[in-house]
């Protein structure tokens, strides 16, 4: 995957290439940024350059063809060393660095990247979540950090900047990446063939906040349907809290019965409710009608509007509920990730919001 194949990143690939360039590159390196935007990827592209037969250190530029460029594609490159966090784990244990208890310092990460290289001039390691790392795996990884074999070089993955250990992070040069784009995220939606048929990328993309995971799950056809069926739900002006709260909690409970895809789901449906009345506020500041897949939005405003009409209330009012709304579904995105239980969480949410739409308009 040559540097062309990665979209949304020019500012990290520029110092990259720049550093090259000068003969300043580094031996270990965080890449920082939320997860699902690509930092892997990136970090692929830059162990690809770095082992790359044709490319050289001040050059920095895969072919893509050459043997080593096609062993970094397929993973199968002897000197690309790939360290992944195990399927439904929450950290990386200590064997992966320093191999289990029969094997100690014999094997792992550590041992294999002081390892002459076998093919290439080095050795270049990708620890992927690397804020997953415990305080054993930490340390055992911390002293190859500090004296790191000549010519290797360490790539460390990491979604958020205060989740990787101060003593990991202050010997790695930082490169921060930013959320993709909204033109970025649909066009590298369109090259996956189930989302060419989507007509809601625009508002996928809006959703997904700059990550490509993310706007990848929103186009699972489930959760699009329950998006439009709770939109449905939300339009009506005057909804009924406890049949919303009860509708809301079974999206939540059928979607996984472990609490963390409970909690989750419960993530989504706030993010969603959050959305429906950003774009109504959009639309009632603007004076312009939402994007075409925001119907029920459209609904929610006329109805708002009508009420209003009929108690002779101004238009600032009108601006000033939607915000009320708004705001308390932007407290209970914080207190789903404070842990709060997801079906307390929401039947507070929409007991909140059903109060608040039969307040007078004034």
């Amino acid at each position: 995957m040559p540097w062309s194949d990665v979209l949304g990143h020019s500012e990290p690939i520029r110092r990259l290439k720049a550093s090259a360039a000068a003969g300043r590159l580094g031996q270990a390196y965080a890449f920082l940024g939320p997860s699902g935007i690509g930092k892997r990827h990136c970090a692929l592209a830059f162990a690809q350059a770095l082992l790359c037969e044709q490319s050289d250190d001040h050059d920095l530029d895969a072919c893509g063809v050459c043997s080593a460029c096609q062993q970094v594609t397929a993973r199968q490159h002897p000197d690309l060393l790939l360290v992944d966090l195990p399927p439904g784990k929450a950290e990386h244990p200590v064997s992966a660095f320093i191999g289990d208890k029969d094997e100690r310092r014999r094997a792992g990460l550590c041992y294999e990247i002081a390892l002459h290289p076998l093919l290439g001039r080095r050795k270049v390691a990708l620890i992927d979540e690397a804020e997953s790392l415990n305080e054993e795996s930490a340390n055992a990884l911390l002293k190859t950090l500090e004296e790191p074999p000549a010519g290797a070089i360490l790539i460390l993955v990491v979604s958020g900047q205060e989740r990787l250990l101060p003593t990991i992070r202050s010997r790695c040069q930082l490169l921060t990446f930013q959320p993709l784009p909204a033109p970025v995220l649909i066009e590298l939606l369109r090259r996956n063939q189930e989302s060419q048929a989507a007509e809601d990328l625009d508002s996928i993309a809006t959703l997904a906040e700059g990550s490509l995971e993310t706007a990848r799950q929103l186009l699972e056809p489930e959760l699009r349907r329950q998006r439009q069926s709770l939109y449905e739900q939300l339009s009506q002006p005057r909804f009924d809290s406890l049949q919303l709260a009860e509708f809301a909690r079974g999206l939540v409970e059928t979607a996984s019965s472990a609490r963390a895809g409970q909690r989750s789901h419960a993530g989504w449906v706030i993010r969603f409710c959050i959305e429906f009345y950003r774009q109504a506020l959009l639309s009632l500041s603007r004076g312009t009608a939402p994007p075409g897949d925001f119907s029920q939005v459209t609904r929610f405003v006329q109805a708002l509007t009508d009420r209003a009409r009929n108690s002779a209330a101004a238009e600032g009012p009108l601006i000033d509920r939607t915000v009320d709304l708004l705001e308390r579904c932007l407290l209970a995105d914080r207190q789903i990730d404070a842990n709060i239980a997801p079906a307390v969480c929401l039947e507070s949410l929409f007991d909140d919001l059903g109060k608040t739409l039969r307040l007078p308009l004034v």
